[in-house]
């Protein structure tokens, strides 16, 4: 049997046969350290464009979680539009009538619950000038949420950010097949030839980039 070792989380003991990869790094935790972040989309040049200022107070956290994929929304359901992991891109043009209403307040809150509701995991949204009235509601809205709300006080081409940020989403998932067909390939050419113990570890600790042991258990006495 073999086990990856990870700082601070001790594994079961080795035993007399355990055979440690030789030259393996260290196991990293946590999500894929590669995939496109909150904060990744964030550090676009397209998206730097529009000047974003996060508006959520408690969100530093949450701008490394991984990107699915982006979304522009212009509709105040985002019922049914979402299936989780999303950057929404809006310019939220329904508030413009909502604050002629006199319910900026209401609908601003509406909207950012739906866009979190539905799973999305950042918004920013394009506010230009002459519509201080819309930053002002968005404001009062997003300043307690943990989801990233940020304010794009220029005008940004959302289809430069979506096709930069898609490429590297794409990228990312090429990259991974291409990691499990080599895996594949690998483990199944050990099988084929039978290989010993320390080369099937030797091995998995160089695909895995981690401190590889192979370890069998006492048997149990009856």
């Amino acid at each position: 049997m073999a086990r990856t070792s990870r700082p601070g989380v001790p594994g079961p003991p080795p035993d007399d046969d355990a055979a440690p990869a030789s030259g393996a790094q260290p196991a990293s935790t946590g999500s894929d350290p590669a995939a496109l972040t909150v904060g990744g989309v964030a550090a676009l040049e397209p998206f730097r464009r529009g000047d974003p200022q996060l508006l959520s107070e408690r969100a530093s956290a949450a701008t490394g979680l991984p990107v699915r994929w982006v979304h522009v929304i212009e509709t105040s359901d985002a019922t049914g539009l979402l299936e989780g992991g999303e950057f929404v891109l809006s310019t939220v043009r329904i508030l413009d009538a909502a604050l002629a209403e006199g319910r900026g307040d209401e609908a601003a809150a509406a909207f950012l619950d739906g866009i979190e509701k539905a799973g999305a995991v950042a918004l920013a949204i394009e506010v230009l000038s002459g519509r201080e009235p819309v930053v002002r509601v968005l404001r009062a809205a997003a300043a307690h949420r943990e989801l990233p709300v940020y304010l794009l006080s220029r005008q940004v081409r959302f289809v430069a950010v979506t096709q930069e940020a898609h490429r590297r989403i794409a990228a990312r998932q090429l990259e991974q097949l291409e990691t499990d067909r080599r895996i594949h390939e690998v483990f199944t050419q050990l099988t084929l030839e039978a290989a010993p113990v320390q080369r099937i570890v030797a091995e998995a600790g160089r695909l895995l980039g981690a401190e590889v042991v192979w370890w069998r258990r006492a048997a149990s006495s009856s």
